[in-house]
């Protein structure tokens, strides 16, 4: 795709002087570049141009704007092959100028075929006008940490002594490097420069290279046996496309590189033997480490980020190392792993990431000493027995322990972790009791209970008699005894608890229960397929609750949600009991940023890279899912509920601005409701008969000025086929996919479901006043299951539907 900065750009020929200008107005502090017969003022953001951005003035022009017959198509070929950067244009400009449009195309070819000859050798000039330090970081990013996090990059170069911070603010001053969205980005052409000098002094050895990102020169560099030491500063060779899955390199010569502080090594297949690593190694990453254990004589004091995800290891190292400085430990999918290192001078950790450790079966005790550590991820640790004994000293934010099969109890000193915001406990199918100190966790936003079947099934809580007898229990001075499963939850949603002050010796616990409600922050709560039969009516003292989940249990009613005034998702999915539909918030209050699942547990390369199946629990909705209720009684009137909310809910998002969940780029919202029935609301204004899975909509009302239209809102009939179903013919150039938010796993769809959703359209097709385009949506699903649109309904909304005011007025579905 072409780029340029953001801003109008301006090729001007000024006569008097000789000048080409490339000029982008729309932005302040601009950076100015003065070159022979070329002036350029940069802003260094890159978006895409289009006719508005370029206008190429011929050599009649009197330094103004204006566009020549022939010229316009040319310049676009020749900003494409340079990609707008603002230094190549510099080349282009002053080789051009005065030329007719033969000399132009002809130059053009020469240009491609040249590429490298010219361009490069001016962007070198910005190069050598930078210090040493400078150099290094350029060379840097060009060689392996380009689209990199801005956090990540200055903690690599900060430990390569390059003094990031100042030296990245110069990289970006000269249009260098661009910082965007928290990321650093280098144009391409500079990275050709990069790694051009890199090569320069030895073309042909990339053995003599201080840094390695090619599989071919890796390749090279590890079948040269000749040197007995290698001088590589930093390696960083991938192979996401698995160009070179069948190949095979051995791993011997890494042994010899002694001043190696950076390695990276994704996707790659090694052999042979690695007897030594570098002392001065910082960053280790290697996926799919072949060793079944680091060498012995590497003395890790420098490491700061060790991941060897999906490794072949058993043990990492047998004696205790000292890690001073490490603070990433990421050993996931190592499926062979049946021990972690002792941690205990590793004072610094913050994150520990072991999921998919399928053998392992308890953690080293140090675990529970790391003052540091943030994030503990145990997901699928299908042998896990027992978890770690916590202290109280510990900020431990996110405990992740879906999937722990065999885990059957959690110590109770995890109710010292009073800075706990996330615990996931989904699918941990033998669970069969929490300890009483679960409710100390007073910072709980976000708890998953899902799937623990037996966790409802017993006695889980004995009432602790007095503070003294809960404080035991945090210490884990006491056995962990069990209570009803109404009575835990009415513990947690209860009243205010007191605030204990223990003024005992060392090692008590200093703050054992919160002076507010128990889990007073819980923000997103998790009770799916836990055969609960009830749910106390304190679930309507959890004001902070955004998202609920409940689907699968067994319940026939529900308490009053009515003042759970930021709660804007409810999942009661086949509960298949429910008689009596609840009674939904009374206002939609989404004025504080929406909870967000901890970044770090999102990034799950190897299970995108295995194509493993969609979790829902990382999914997010806005609205109500009532699917396969089938003993819910005035459907009716749970549909006008239903239908009520969910408009309460796009209002609040136009009121306050809040993005929701997008299916792509085109829809930034993603709200809608699903509930049982087939009668189209009447407040749809255009109803229509489906066919197939496509739904047609009309666009005249698009076509008048000044509409001040806002998006669509739908709703559609589906249910099972009647016939085979034929993939639906797509006419329309606007055409988008819409998906039914249904996670079925093996069933099928066997009664007609009402789907009510609205999306905000993108800007383009609101103003477009084509009268030829036509607008289709293909109606999909997640999964497997097959379905049919019987029927739907959509009406406009403009602004005026959205003002609160209007909203209140506005007419029930069925009026």
């Amino acid at each position: 795709m072409l780029k340029q900065p953001i801003g109008k750009l301006k090729i001007l020929e000024c006569p008097n002087h000789k000048t080409v200008s490339v000029e982008k107005t729309g932005h302040s502090n601009n950076n100015v570049f003065i070159y022979t017969n070329v002036m350029i003022i940069e802003q260094p953001t890159w978006t895409s141009c289009n006719n508005d951005n370029c206008n190429l003035i011929s050599s009649e022009s009197e330094c103004k704007v204006s566009e020549t017959c022939g010229y316009e198509e040319l310049t676009y070929d020749i900003l494409s092959h340079v990609q707008g950067h603002p230094l190549a244009i510099q080349v282009l400009g002053s080789s051009l100028f005065d030329r007719n449009i033969s000399q132009w195309k002809s130059a053009l070819v020469r240009f491609k075929e040249n590429k490298s000859d010219n361009i490069i050798d001016i962007l070198r000039l910005a190069f050598d006008e930078l210090d040493n330090l400078e150099k290094e970081i350029f060379l840097d990013i060009a060689c392996f940490l380009n689209n990199e996090k801005e956090e990540w990059v200055m903690e690599i170069l900060d430990f390569r002594g390059l003094h990031p911070e100042y030296g990245l603010q110069i990289l970006a001053e000269k249009s260098l490097i661009t910082i965007e969205d928290g990321d650093i980005r280098m144009h391409g052409l500079l990275i050709d420069l990069g790694r051009c000098i890199i090569r320069e002094k030895s073309p042909n050895k990339p053995i003599k290279w201080s840094r390695l990102w090619d599989y071919q020169d890796l390749c090279k560099v590890m079948s040269d046996n000749m040197e007995s030491v290698i001088n590589h500063e930093a390696i960083a060779v991938e192979d996401f496309l698995m160009e070179f899955d069948e190949t095979t390199i051995r791993a011997d010569a890494i042994s010899k590189m002694s001043k190696l502080k950076f390695l990276k090594l994704v996707f790659l297949n090694f052999c042979g033997n690695l007897d030594h690593l570098s002392n001065e190694l910082g960053y280790l990453k290697w996926f799919g480490y072949p060793f079944k254990h680091l060498p012995s004589s590497f003395q890790p004091n420098n490491l700061i980020h060790l991941s060897l995800r999906k490794s072949n290891m058993k043990q990492v190292w047998k004696d205790k190392k000292p890690l001073p400085n490490l603070r990433h430990l990421d050993l996931a999918h190592s499926k062979n792993l049946i021990q972690i290192p002792d941690l205990g001078e590793a004072p610094n950790l913050r994150l520990l990431d072991l999921n998919g450790c399928k053998k392992l079966r308890q953690l080293h005790p140090s675990v529970g000493l790391l003052t540091k550590l943030t994030l503990l991820n145990l997901e699928k640790c299908k042998s896990l027995i027992k978890t770690p004994h916590f202290r109280e000293n510990q900020i431990l934010e996110t405990l992740n322990l879906r999937g722990c099969r065999q885990l059957e109890e959690i110590n109770p000193s995890i109710g010292l972790l009073q800075k706990l915001t996330f615990l996931d406990l989904g699918r941990c199918e033998n669970l069969i009791s929490l300890p009483n100190s679960i409710l100390c966790l007073s910072s709980l936003e976000y708890l998953n209970l899902s799937g623990c079947p037996k966790l409802f099934n017993i006695q889980l809580l004995h009432e602790a008699r007095d503070e003294e007898q809960m404080k035991k229990l945090c210490i884990g001075e006491s056995p962990i005894c069990s209570h009803s499963t109404s009575s835990i939850m009415k513990r947690w949603f209860k009243s205010p608890l007191h605030l204990l002050q223990s003024r005992a010796h060392k090692g008590s616990v200093s703050r054992l229960l919160p002076s507010s409600p128990t889990l007073a922050c819980m923000r997103e709560l998790h009770l799916n397929f836990c055969n609960l039969v009830q749910i106390p009516d304190a679930i309507g003292n959890l004001h902070l609750l955004e998202s609920l989940y409940l689907e699968g249990n067994n319940f026939a009613t529900l308490p009053s949600l009515k003042k759970l005034w930021k709660l804007y998702y409810l999942n009661l999915q086949d509960c298949r009991q429910l008689k009596y539909f609840p009674e939904l918030p009374s206002r939609t209050d989404l004025s504080s940023e929406r909870y967000q699942y901890p970044e770090y547990l999102n990034r799950d390369l190897y299970e995108i890279r295995e194509h493993l199946k969609f979790e829902v629990y990382k999914y997010k909705e806005a609205g109500l899912n009532i699917y396969g209720c089938p003993e819910l009684v005035e459907l009716e009137c749970c549909t006008s509920m239903a239908f009520s909310w969910t408009r309460q809910i796009l209002e609040a998002h136009y009121q306050y601005k809040r993005p929701c969940l997008s299916y792509n780029d085109v829809f930034p919202l993603r709200i809608g409701s699903v509930i049982g029935g087939s009668d189209i609301p009447s407040w749809f204004s255009n109803e229509c008969v489906g066919i197939s899975s496509l739904i047609t909509i009309d666009k005249s009302p698009l076509m008048q000025k000044g509409n001040n239209c806002i998006g669509l809102a739908c709703c559609l009939v589906f249910g099972p086929p009647s016939g085979i179903m034929a993939h639906p013919e797509i006419e329309s150039n606007h055409h988008f996919r819409a998906e039914i938010p249904l996670f079925l796993g093996e069933d099928q769809v066997t009664k007609d479901h009402l789907w009510l959703f609205y999306y905000a359209l993108p800007q383009s097709l609101l103003t477009c006043r084509d009268p030829h385009w036509k607008l289709e949506i293909e109606i999909t699903n997640i999964e497997s299951w097959t379905f049919e649109v019987k029927k739907y309904g959509y009406r406009w909304l403009y602004d005026k539907h959205l003002e609160v005011s209007n909203l209140i007025m506005m007419p029930s579905p069925n009026s």
